[in-house]
């Protein structure tokens, strides 16, 4: 089931105890997605880049050698993003884990 709506939300929490969810957001318009309404219901939000060559937003997002968009994820979140850019988005979000939380990235 994909938590991108409010009815989806609501439908999974009835069923599920929500400190055994993580929530699949999709993959697809990052901006419209619920993901405070998910931790708002202690569920932690997933989201994916990952795709079609040519259609994935991993590819959306490198096109302008500019993969802040990862970091905007983090921001707004999300806790898990699967991804076909694993390392870039790694290195991207470490990045903002220390512009963000002003700490050190933890090691690994």
């Amino acid at each position: 089931m994909t938590l991108d709506t409010p009815e989806a939300l609501a439908a999974a929490r009835a069923a599920i105890n929500a400190h055994r969810m993580l929530g699949w957001s999709g993959t697809r318009d990052p901006q419209t997605k619920p993901f405070a309404d998910l931790r708002a219901a202690g569920i932690e939000p997933i989201f994916g880049t990952l795709g079609r060559p040519g259609q994935r937003l991993d590819d959306v997002y490198a096109a302008d050698g500019n993969l802040s968009e990862y970091r905007d994820l983090v921001s707004a979140g999300v806790v898990m993003i699967a991804s076909d850019a694993a390392v870039a988005a790694q290195r991207e979000i470490g990045m903002g884990y220390r512009a963000c939380w002003g700490r050190p990235i933890p090691p690994a």
